[in-house]
């Protein structure tokens, strides 16, 4: 047993200073991300400058830029979230590495029990991320829908263009559902000038690179082999990221649901051993006692 307290302690110390570290990473991720756009580029210029290229060529719009393009405000909310999930962590890998090295059961007691909290959170998300994917897909839904609203078509230079422009190349989609997203009057794309198109320029496969050149978003509108007219951008996103990866996925929650629990196991061996070490001496001084007043009588 005092081996198992031995490594115990150990692994909880190192692996919460592991821990500490990606917490800081997190946050330096997100606050790159929300205020400092400009160390992204390097990842979104190159769809970028497609997309201006494009932009000038089929509409011979020479003023088109993409400098409106700001990555801290789409992802703001993502940015937001990964600061406050790194200074969770923090929180949390300070509580389990000071708590073991330290001997401090409060912090013990305490950083088991979020883990415990954070375990049971993670299993309903797991149980709503594989059986429940209609819900989870809803809910991605509503945050892209507020953006679509403002889509003015592969030549609007305002951010909300630009981005669905951005991710309409880059998962080669089109629109949340499909194209019949634009002809509901869901956003404010009406034909980049002519209300017969069937689809945005940036639901083609291939973006335009000489002036007029519109077939692949008009005649060619409801062709699969030029346009992504039938393609959800919600359930392309969610194939790439989620169905591509399904066993990493599995692998991944597995390994870190694993993880937590035997932290948690960790964290109350050392509870314990330490209230086995103190309940021998506070038999001996009350059984002193008890004598003490005996002689006293």
């Amino acid at each position: 047993m005092g081996f198992i307290h031995g490594i115990g302690r150990f692994l909880l110390v190192i692996i919460n200073l592991v821990l500490v570290m990606v917490s800081l990473s997190l946050i330096t991720v997100g606050c790159i991300v929300k205020f400092g756009g400009d160390t992204l580029n390097k990842y979104t210029d190159p769809v970028l400058k497609k997309i201006q290229e494009s932009a000038q060529g089929a509409f011979d719009e020479n003023d088109f830029s993409v400098d409106n393009f700001d990555l801290g405000e789409i992802f703001g909310t993502v940015a937001t979230l990964l600061i406050v999930m790194g200074v969770v962590l923090l929180v949390i890998s300070f509580l389990g590495s000071c708590g073991a090295c330290c001997n401090i059961k409060c912090m013990l007691i305490l950083y088991a029990v979020i883990l415990l909290v954070l375990v049971l959170g993670q299993i309903v998300f797991v149980v709503f991320l594989f059986g429940y994917t209609a819900v989870l897909k809803d809910a991605m839904k509503k945050p892209l829908k507020n953006l679509l609203k403002n889509y003015k078509g592969l030549n609007g230079t305002n951010v909300e263009s630009l981005a669905w422009t951005f991710v309409m190349q880059e998962f080669q989609c089109c629109g949340l559902e499909n194209y019949e997203d634009f002809k509901r009057g869901d956003s404010e794309w009406f034909g980049e000038g002519n209300a017969d198109w069937k689809t945005p320029v940036s639901c083609c496969k291939q973006l335009p690179k000489v002036k007029n050149d519109f077939d692949c978003a008009q005649t060619n509108g409801h062709d699969a082999e030029h346009n992504n007219f039938n393609k959800g951008c919600v359930d392309e996103i969610w194939r790439v990221l989620i169905e591509e990866n399904t066993t990493y996925t599995y692998l991944g929650v597995t390994a870190i649901l694993g993880f937590q629990l035997l932290m948690i196991v960790f964290a109350f061996l050392m509870y314990c051993k330490d209230d086995e070490k103190v309940q021998p001496s506070e038999r001996r001084s009350k059984g002193k006692k008890k004598r003490n007043r005996r002689s006293e009588w």
